[in-house]
């Protein structure tokens, strides 16, 4: 698990390397995003089986047969390697044709419709919870694997679709061909990686867990292998208990973070020296002495730290900082400089971080909860931006050991308490603040968790953009954060208070400070409870004061859209003379065929100039100036771009 651009699908790619070379297991790579833009392409399986189930049903099967297609289609692409390397090698006819047979037996059994046995359809009106074991078992190897069926019952509710895909697909078949794969290899398993399953929106994440992931979790978990990449908060268990789920962070505060900033910052700092030495030596005859200006820094821990401190160990961050700097510097015959890193990192703040709740709140059909939800986030990172501003001033005037002598204050580093990190979490995950450290407040409160903060660090471009000092006074210790001043908890706990409400189905309404006392007691009404009323229950309701008057009524792009506009337009302030799906694929982590089916929507409706140089070329994307002047006008994009 990590936030977006630390690495995961390289951790994949890795992975399979690893375990190609190793030849001890097999391995197939999924797109989750790709398996349902896919399927959401196709509307129909046959006429007789479209008549034969439900709008939902039919769509659960769609998805489950992309799933399966795009899984042997990665399969055979693993099988074609082996056959490279092992039947050329070792001149085994007898395997070659034996996987040859059963890779025609996979791909007949996806592609003949007769193999869905829609005669088997779950009746959805029925209450039996009874399953035979016969269509919920599976022979891996030589074990009978069946699911347990007091997991059977107590989780009747998600096993009815997991029905649907057991008893729509001879998934006995699959897994056994899949296993006989595996034997015919001479492997012991095979691993299913999936990746961006954190991209898909909440309800198809779920429909992915309940109707993909948790059949092959039950059925063949002692043969297939599932490895899911994904986000931190964004993440499905279904029915399958999480504490059998084993899930590794790679996000910098869970690999390096604790009690000590300090700590943090010099195994961060190494890492980032770490990454860099090692893509120049694998991928460059460059040394970093030829690419880094060290005689613009004290010494050359200054120049690691300071990638540090803009990249915050996140290799897509670090890298987009580095093709800035190469932009403005070494393109032109000029070392990277200590200047060139603040400046390209105040870019990436200004293009890629700050315009992320403008863009957001410009979609059109964006969820009204949705919508509240964005705004309560942009204003929280205005009012503690405003509030730092003001203390770097303000705490030059204070006769305190940690600002004396201070023209301005550092303010870059603030706290928070426990209480209110998830209120911060979509900023964190967006870039604009990073968490840094736990400590023990000062304050004395009963509970320990109440009296624990969060040190957080604003973006180094946000700080550079906003003319705020990085970090601490050189002199002083990391106590320096710890003081008083940069606890911005009654700042949070304000714009909370003006924000939301506790409110019962009797219309009884409760101030949102009061949610941790109504949580002692089951979240009931206290005015219900008097009436002699139990069972009324409070819930949080959004009573949103904040607006954004900046933000177009006429939306008129999704926000799928906007992404591929504006990385449309990024790419031509930088004169990049071919513009395709490709290109704009790895910069918005979407699929080719989903730019290519969105940018031929907004070229219909004139918003995007489609072009092809030659016929067997794919189209290059460029802009009209009037789409152009709509980007700008909405604050989409900002208007001049330096290269």
């Amino acid at each position: 698990m990590g936030k977006k651009g630390t690495g995961k699908s390289t951790i994949i790619e890795r992975a399979q390397y690893q375990i190609r070379v190793d030849k001890k297991s097999l391995s197939v790579y999924i797109n989750a995003k790709t398996v349902f833009e896919v399927a959401k392409g196709a509307i129909s399986i046959n006429h007789e089986i479209d008549n034969m189930l439900s709008d939902v049903e039919l769509r659960q099967l769609i998805v489950l047969k992309t799933f399966l297609e795009e899984f042997f289609k990665s399969l055979k692409e693993e099988l074609n390697k082996e056959e490279n390397k092992l039947f050329q090698t070792i001149g085994n006819k007898n395997r070659d044709t034996k996987l040859k047979k059963l890779s025609d037996e996979i791909d007949n059994q996806i592609k003949d419709r007769s193999e869905l046995n829609v005669s088997k359809k779950v009746n959805t009106s029925t209450n039996s919870l009874q399953t035979s074991d016969a269509s919920l078992g599976a022979k891996i190897g030589n074990k009978d694997v069946s699911v347990d069926s007091r997991l059977k019952q107590s989780n009747a509710i998600e096993y009815k679709s997991d029905e649907i895909f057991v008893k729509y697909l001879d998934m006995n078949n699959l897994i056994n061909k899949i296993n006989k794969i595996v034997e015919i290899c001479k492997r012991d398993n095979i691993y299913i990686f999936i990746d961006d399953y954190s991209e898909l929106g909440k309800e198809d994440r779920e429909k992915f867990t309940q109707h993909i992931i948790q059949p092959f979790y039950h059925i063949a978990k002692e043969s297939v292998f599932l490895k899911i990449a994904s986000y931190p908060d964004k993440i499905n268990f279904g029915n399958i208990e999480k504490k059998k789920v084993q899930c590794l962070s790679i996000d910098m505060y869970d690999i390096y973070g604790g009690r000590s900033i300090p700590n943090l910052e010099s195994k961060a700092t190494e890492y980032t020296k770490k990454l860099i030495e090692t893509r120049l030596k694998n991928y460059t005859e460059l040394t970093k002495e030829d690419v880094f200006d060290f005689n613009k820094f004290e010494d050359e821990d200054e120049c690691f730290r300071l990638l540090f401190y803009t990249s915050m160990c996140i290799p897509r961050e670090l890298g987009i900082i580095l093709d800035n700097c190469m932009q403005s510097h070494l393109i032109h015959g000029k070392k990277i400089s200590k200047q060139a890193i603040i400046e390209a990192s105040e870019k990436n703040y200004t293009e890629e971080i700050n315009p992320h709740y403008s863009r957001e709140l410009s979609a059109k059909n964006i969820d009204v909860i949705e919508f509240d939800k964005l705004v309560i986030e942009d204003k929280i990172i205005e009012e503690v931006i405003e509030l730092a501003q003001t203390n770097k001033k303000a705490l030059a005037q204070i006769d305190n050991s940690f600002f004396r002598d201070l023209q301005e204050a550092p303010t870059s580093h603030f706290r928070i308490n426990k209480n209110y990190e998830y209120l911060l979490a979509n900023l964190e995950f967006n870039n604009f603040i990073y968490k840094l450290g736990e400590l023990s407040g000062k304050d004395v409160a009963e509970d320990r968790f109440q009296n624990l903060e969060i040190v957080y660090c604003f973006n180094y471009g946000l700080c550079s953009y906003k003319k705020m000092i990085y970090g601490k006074p050189k002199d002083k210790t990391a106590k320096y954060y710890q003081q008083r001043k940069f606890n911005y908890s009654n700042k949070l706990g304000d714009i909370l208070t003006e924000s939301r409400k506790m409110q019962c189905p009797q219309g009884h309404e409760f101030s949102i400070s009061e949610l941790e006392g109504m949580k002692k007691y089951g979240m009931r009404c206290s005015t219900c409870m008097d009436e002699g009323e139990n069972d009324s229950l409070c819930e949080e309701i959004n009573i949103n004061s904040y607006t954004r008057n900046d933000i177009a009524s006429d939306n008129r792009w999704t926000i799928s859209e906007i992404k591929i506009l504006t990385a449309i337009y990024k790419y031509e302030q930088r004169k990049s003379p071919n513009i395709n799906a490709s290109i704009l694929a790895k910069e918005i982590d979407r699929t080719t065929q989903h730019i290519g089916h969105v940018c031929k929507e907004l070229s219909n409706n004139k918003y995007v100039i489609r072009t092809k140089k030659k016929p067997e070329w794919p189209y290059s994307y460029s802009l009209p100036n009037s789409t152009v002047d709509l980007l700008i006008n909405a604050k989409l994009v900002i208007n001049k771009i330096e290269c």
